[in-house]
């Protein structure tokens, strides 16, 4: 487990991937707490290591594509929600912060379209806007009407993307190889 932690940069081999890692990290921590496997010097390396996930998060360049940003955003959140041991008090702003711009304004354009061109992604933004919801909920958060409005608009957009069959209509990342 601990090479796992230990071998590899907290943005290796770039921001998406450690994104897409938070939920293994934080899994992987909580399930094994109470196992034999939980070592003090595993304890200690995966906390590390997530301080690092976050503060790489914290400052890395956000990046240009705006799943990839979302993403990026919600993992920073994961973090910040699921271990406040491990950092003061102005990152759940910061996190807040990062998502109210995201959400708010990098997502959709003004009809409620996706950004994006393609169909590939929708879906998992919608999820991680969800996800945010459910996590600034647990910290207390209140005002999450815009992060709602946004999952309901895409969820619009993309529920007008499929045929009347069922089948999506393929395009960009969504549609390799079909048109």
């Amino acid at each position: 487990i601990i090479d796992i932690y230990t071998y590899q940069s907290a943005g290796y081999p770039r921001t998406l991937d450690s994104a897409w890692r938070t939920p293994a990290l934080l899994a992987t921590m909580f399930g094994l707490i109470d196992s034999e496997y939980m070592t003090s010097e595993v304890f200690c390396a995966m906390l590390k290591y997530a301080y690092q996930m976050m503060e790489y998060f914290d400052t890395a360049s956000t990046p240009s594509v705006v799943n990839q940003m979302c993403a990026a955003d919600l993992g920073f959140t994961r973090l910040v929600v699921y271990l406040p041991e491990i950092h003061d008090a102005s990152y759940y702003e910061r996190a807040r912060s990062r998502l109210d711009t995201t959400i708010g304004t990098k997502l959709t354009h003004e009809d409620g379209a996706y950004k994006e061109a393609t169909t590939g992604y929708i879906h998992r933004v919608i999820d991680e806007i969800l996800e945010a919801v459910e996590l600034f909920k647990k910290i207390g958060y209140t005002d999450l009407d815009a992060y709602e409005n946004t999952a309901h608009r895409l969820a619009t957009f993309y529920a007008n993307c499929f045929f009347p069959d069922g089948e999506l209509v393929p395009y960009g990342d969504g549609g390799r190889e079909t048109f």
